[in-house]
């Protein structure tokens, strides 16, 4: 499998890179404004790591999968960043563990209105038992 791998995050975070040799593969957005544009070529594969708040700086692009890692440790407006980009083909995979511990949420407010809780955790508690 060949790809094109790309991380892309904020300009702030250069300093935190740490190895070298990952450093070819960031692309970083220069402010909260910013967005970043998949390259046009469909031809080959894209692989693009972020994290879920960033995931909503990205401009629409052919996802075939999406895949949420720790899914049951974000909040449920957090994870809905990155679902907006999914195509009608696109395969969506929310990975985490429902038994760990909520998404931390400071605001009484939010808690209030159950942000608390992941969309992971949502949707396990509603599907049926297998």
């Amino acid at each position: 499998f060949n790809a094109t791998l790309v991380r892309v995050t904020f300009e702030s975070r250069r300093i935190h890179l740490g190895d070298e040799c990952l450093r070819v593969y960031f692309r970083f957005l220069q402010n909260a404004e910013s967005v970043f544009s998949l390259p046009g070529d469909e031809s080959e594969p894209l692989v693009v790591v972020t994290t879920l708040i960033t995931s909503a700086r990205l401009r629409e692009g052919n996802f075939t999968h999406i895949v949420v890692d720790e899914a049951a440790q974000a909040t449920e407006p957090e994870s809905v960043a990155p679902l907006a980009l999914a195509g009608a083909q696109t395969v969506l995979v929310l990975a985490g563990d429902c038994i760990q511990t909520a998404p931390p949420v400071l605001s009484s407010l939010a808690r209030g209105g159950k942000l608390q809780r992941s969309l992971f955790r949502r949707l396990y508690k509603s599907a049926p038992e297998s």
